[in-house]
């Protein structure tokens, strides 16, 4: 995550919590310098004993990418060798909450100068902004959302012919695959079970950010890969099944479907939202424990408390089991821990985004990855016992 990214992103949080913080309490906490001056400075002014030193962004920004639950929770509760609210019993936990605030504050774009991308700008700045700051090159004129992603053409533009009934086969293979292609799906995932929103949906794994960047090669086969041999491993490892042909009619209608899609899309572009935003190690072991507390409050109430998931009329799953005999295998993307942070991070709780720490992402991919599920096609027996899953 660079500077600018990640101080916006505190920016928006700042301002969130500020709004939030009157309608907790009835009277005003004392003022955030005040309680730094009177109980914190002693050690942030000079960083004693590991503290970050007040204004130094260098400090601070590992501790930042925590996200600024994570450091609130700890200052309230004590952390390491800084005592609870500072060693000061008299501060409510509004009290810590004013003093962190004024700590970050000076980390703030507006107080370091540093320009982030102006909320109000037109779409193509913000996209020309994406590329420059991801150093991806130069900027491209495509269909674009409010937000500066790829906007994909609607089903309704579909012409009714031959090739328009190629692609609505492909949606509902998409989206209704138990249905549509069950001699291929695994035990009822469905494609849209991760590519969320039938594929549509920026840093979701959205099929429009792929079609436009195959033939290319691939790290994890170690070769140039098409688009049909991508679509083939998805259905073998994510889905646990077997891979269509590439001269199938599912093979054929999914490919049509992609290419609708991503129409107006640049070859061989790395599409803003074409993959997860990406997750640092925050200096904290994932902890399968945490990520248990936070699958039974955040995701339990979907996924069920033993990730079962939820089934749908057709056979296949509204709501994917996350582990067991019928989730993805060890041989899927989501298997890497990393990876499956950055989709929990993205995109979870559902509609939700973004409102998980990245530390709580990393403790529930954790917990998650840690259960029993498939073994890997790709592997044999001596491998999977013997060789590191991760």
């Amino acid at each position: 995550m660079g500077k600018t990214g990640l101080y916006k992103g505190l920016s928006l949080a700042l301002l969130f919590l500020a709004s939030g913080a009157q309608a907790v309490e009835t009277t005003s906490p004392p003022a955030g310098n005040k309680i730094y001056h009177d109980t914190c400075a002693s050690c942030h002014e000079k960083g004693l004993l590991g503290a970050p030193r007040f204004g130094n962004a260098a400090d601070w920004e590992a501790r930042l990418k925590q996200g600024r639950d994570v450091l609130l929770n700890h200052a309230v509760s004590g952390f390491k060798a800084m005592p609870a609210a500072g060693g000061n019993a008299s501060l409510t936990s509004p009290d810590v909450a004013a003093a962190v605030d004024y700590m970050l504050n000076p980390l703030s774009p507006a107080n370091t100068g540093d320009k982030a991308i102006d909320a109000e700008s037109n779409l193509l700045d913000k996209q020309k902004a994406f590329f420059r700051h991801a150093k991806r090159g130069r900027a491209f004129v495509y269909p674009m959302d409010k937000d500066g992603y790829f906007s994909p053409p609607p089903m309704e533009e579909l012409p009714d012919d031959k090739y328009g009934d190629e692609v609505r086969l492909g949606y509902r293979i998409f989206t209704q695959t138990q249905e549509y292609a069950a001699r291929y799906a695994g035990r009822g995932l469905v494609c849209s079970n991760c590519h969320l929103n039938a594929g549509r949906k920026p840093h979701a794994i959205p099929l429009w950010g792929a079609a436009g960047m195959y033939p290319g090669y691939r790290f994890s086969s170690d070769k140039n890969d098409t688009l049909e041999d991508r679509m083939a491993d998805c259905f073998r490892n994510s889905m646990n099944g077997i891979a269509p042909a590439p001269d199938s009619p599912e093979m054929r209608a999914l490919l049509a479907y992609a290419n609708f899609i991503s129409k107006g899309i640049p070859i061989g572009v790395h599409m803003p939202g074409r993959s997860f935003p990406d997750i640092d190690y925050t200096g904290y072991e994932a902890s399968p424990a945490r990520g248990k507390d936070i699958y039974q409050t955040k995701c339990q109430t979907c996924h069920g408390n033993n990730g079962q998931g939820k089934s749908s009329a057709d056979g296949g799953y509204e709501i994917p089991p996350l582990w067991g005999f019928n989730s993805y295998n060890k041989g899927a993307s989501l298997y890497k821990q990393r990876m499956l942070a950055r989709f929990i991070r993205a995109n979870m709780p559902l509609n939700q985004g973004f409102s998980l720490s990245e530390q709580e992402a990393w403790d529930v991919a954790s917990f998650v990855n840690i259960h029993e599920r498939p073994k890997s096609p790709a592997k044999g027996i001596w491998q999977e016992l013997f060789a590191s899953d991760h």
